[in-house]
Formats: structure tokens, C-alpha cells, sequence
């Protein structure tokens, strides 16, 4: 088996308020379809639907203030609980401390020195290396876990060959840039990124557009941006192979409540779609426990193989 293990930044499970949360507003007929008519609302802590599982996850760990995403998507990437460690939740980029953790627990590199194979789907352009090598920018988690683990960096040729794909799923944002790059539809791009998927054990994308936009206050683009990722999720489920576990998940709560800036205290879904996620749900209720599971899964399936 496999896992496609898709990262969205600062989405959490909000309540049913149309004018505040762009998921109940934003046409959604991949998720529609996947809970039965059933919304991503709270309350409930878990819901089962015929082709997936939710459960909401808890994002604050027991550490007083706003989630933030170097904590989260450390705690996410590692099953250690990275706010507690650090003594606060952490915006932004790793510190020292949670590189330390990164470099030693991330479930990519466990992945690897096992002889799993590992991918990180995301393209990245020439200027994010440039602006590392000048020290203006600096790696977030995701990237810096699979810096830590030796997982290489794919490139816009890859891109262009359908080797991989950019943060913004359509590539729209590089082609604003000057790139000369074919404009990819959610239906592509999910297709894309189900091949990469299938050709490796673990496989790894990150996309933060909705984290920035939350930031921003646009419900409009909020919205919008919801439907893409609805129409990318079921691209890349309907080109999936049956033995491969599906998993959307996030580090904390923003987008749902467009009503404030900041990050929420909101719980966030952990979405399981494909084989074995009733196995998994069983074993989830915070950030600490998706890393864990995800591991024990494919060593399972790999003794059994």
C-alpha cells in the first residue's frame, strides 16, 4: 500500500456561517459527494460517511494561544508534541528547537532509513533557492523535514514534465511571474500528483494559499480557493490506486473564520479516504497521533506483504 498524505495550511473545521466561513458558501460537490450531503461543521468529533472518515483533531495540544505553523506542521510531521517543547506555539519558521526535532523524528526521513519510498510532490522555482542561498528566506518545516531527510527538491522541469506540483496547485502564481509554464487545471494537477503518489510509498504536498488568504480577509478568493482544492481532491482520488490511503490534514484553524485575521482555536479535519482509514481514525485525536499512525500502518502492511 501507499500514502498520499496532502497538507492544507490554517483550515479548520468552522461553524455553518455563510457570510464568515467560504466553505459553506463555495461549491463543493467533491466533499458534498464524499459525506453524503453532510457538511465539515462543528460539532462533531468524527464523522463517517460512506467513502470518508473526519475526525477533528485538536491543533492547540494543551499549549495556551493560537496554534501557529512552524509548531503545528512540526508537531504533524513528528508525533511529538513541538509547542509543549518549544514552551509556545510558533509562527513562521522552525526554531532551533524544532529543527532539532525535524532533523531527528520527521516521518520522512523514518521513511527513509527504512528503505521506504518518500517524495515531497511540490515544485519549487529558482528564486526560492536564490532567496535561501542570500539568506532572505528561510526553509519552512515541510521543507526543511525533507531537507533533513534527503528527499529531493523537484524542480519547475519537473513541473513541466508532470513530475510534480506547484504550491498553488495551477501554477498560476509562476506564470504571474514570467515563467513560461502551461496553466494546469485542479483536474490535472490532481492527476499530476496521484501519479506521484502511486509510484512511491509516501508521498508528501504542501499547499498554503488558504493560510494566506485567511490572513487577508478576501472571502471572495477564500471562496474560490475552496472550490479548486475541492475539484484538486477529487482528481486526485478518482486516479488513485485502491490500496492507497488518501489523508488531508492541517496544522490549525484560519480560513473557516474569515471574520478575524488570525489563526482560531478551531479543531482541524484530518480526512481519510481510501484503504485503511478506519484503522486509522481509531487512533487519531490531536496533531500527535497522525505521524504514529501513518508509520505503523505501512511497517504493518509491510510485514504482512
Amino acid at each position: 500500500m501507499s500514502i498520499l498524505l496532502l497538507f492544507v495550511d490554517g483550515f479548520g473545521i468552522g461553524p455553518a456561517y455563510a457570510t464568515t466561513n467560504p466553505y459553506i458558501t463555495a461549491r463543493t460537490p467533491t466533499l458534498d459527494a464524499w459525506l453524503g450531503g453532510k457538511k465539515l461543521i462543528q460539532p462533531p468529533r468524527r464523522l463517517d460517511a460512506p467513502a470518508v472518515t473526519v475526525v477533528s483533531t485538536d491543533a492547540c495540544l494543551g499549549v495556551a494561544g493560537l496554534p501557529q505553523s512552524a509548531t503545528g506542521q512540526t508537531t504533524l510531521l513528528t508525533g511529538l508534541n513541538a509547542p509543549a517543547a518549544a514552551g509556545r506555539h510558533v509562527n513562521g519558521y522552525p526554531t532551533a528547537v524544532l529543527r532539532k526535532m525535524l532533523s531527528e523524528a520527521n516521518i520522512m526521513l523514518r521513511l527513509r532509513r527504512e528503505n521506504y519510498r518518500v517524495a515531497l510532490a511540490n515544485a519549487y522555482s529558482p528564486e526560492y533557492f536564490t532567496l535561501i542561498e542570500a539568506g532572505k528566506r528561510k526553509h519552512a518545516a515541510i521543507a526543511f523535514a525533507a531537507l533533513a531527510a534527503d528527499v529531493p527538491f523537484l524542480s519547475l522541469d519537473d513541473l513541466r514534465a508532470g513530475r510534480a506540483v506547484y504550491q498553488d496547485v495551477t501554477s498560476q502564481l509562476l506564470i504571474d511571474r514570467g515563467h513560461d509554464l502551461p496553466g494546469l487545471t485542479p483536474e490535472l494537477a490532481g492527476e499530476y500528483l496521484a501519479r506521484i503518489a502511486q509510484a512511491n510509498d509516501f508521498t508528501l504536498f504542501e499547499y498554503f494559499q488558504t493560510d494566506l488568504v485567511g490572513h487577508s480577509g478576501d472571502f471572495a478568493r477564500a471562496v474560490g480557493l475552496v472550490e479548486t482544492l475541492d475539484r484538486f481532491f477529487g482528481s486526485v482520488a478518482a486516479h488513485l490506486p485502491a490500496d492507497c490511503l488518501f489523508v488531508i490534514a492541517s496544522d490549525h484553524g484560519n480560513v473557516e473564520d474569515m471574520s478575524v485575521r488570525t489563526h482560531t482555536l478551531n479543531p482541524v479535519p484530518t480526512l481519510l479516504y481510501g484503504a485503511g482509514r478506519e484503522e486509522i481514525a481509531d487512533k487519531i485525536s490531536d496533531l500527535t497521533d497522525i505521524a504514529p499512525a501513518l508509520l505503523a500502518l505501512l511497517r504493518r502492511q509491510r510485514r504482512s506483504d
